[in-house]
């Protein structure tokens, strides 16, 4: 009899998808932000997703949920598709009204347009991405993209090729010395 019981537990607990230990809070993963000509361009990771969507933008005031004001940018992935080489500028031009401010935090969430979908008889193979962000201007007037964690904005951490090509600059002088002398004798 135990053992049916623990076979059928078994069973239950694999049938059911859970997310509780995913990295990121959001089902697909995130909406990631890079800089192109000052101003922050938005793109996912993912390929191959099909249906509409909509990006939803809204503009946190420090420790104020409430008071947030939000921008719709809506299309498809078969007309618009998010890729780092072909990214969604964070503009007027997309998201009218946007004024983008120093030290502000940005809520970007990625989500399928029921109503586009239901139109075009789509069923979209994603749930959503998105992230929280922080936009801070450097001393040349320039934005820079921080992480919004823990109720605090923090600068990016470099991915893992910007951290080797950041110490392969970074060695003594000695170091670059005894690598110019091994390319002598080579």
């Amino acid at each position: 009899m135990y053992t049916k019981i623990f076979s059928s537990l078994l069973i239950l607990l694999f049938t059911f998808n859970c997310n509780a230990f995913s990295q990121s809070p959001y089902a697909d993963g995130r909406v990631n932000v890079k800089i192109v000509n000052n101003t922050p361009c938005l793109y996912i990771d993912r390929s191959e997703l099909i249906g509409a969507y909509f990006i939803n933008i809204s503009n946190i005031s420090q420790g104020d949920t409430r008071n947030s004001h939000s921008i719709f940018y809506k299309t498809t992935f078969e007309e618009n598709y998010p890729n780092k080489e072909k990214c969604i500028m964070l503009d007027s031009s997309n998201f009218p009204g946007i004024k983008l401010e120093d030290k502000q935090i940005y809520a970007i969430d990625l989500h399928p347009d029921p109503n586009k979908n239901e139109q075009l008889r789509i069923e979209p193979n994603f749930t959503g991405f998105g992230d929280t962000i922080c936009l801070k201007k450097d001393q040349n007037g320039h934005f820079r993209v921080q992480d919004y964690i823990r109720g605090e904005c923090v600068d990016r951490v470099p991915n893992q090729s910007e951290q080797k090509s950041l110490k392969e600059n970074k060695g003594s002088w000695f170091d670059r010395f005894i690598e110019w002398l091994k390319s002598l004798l080579s």
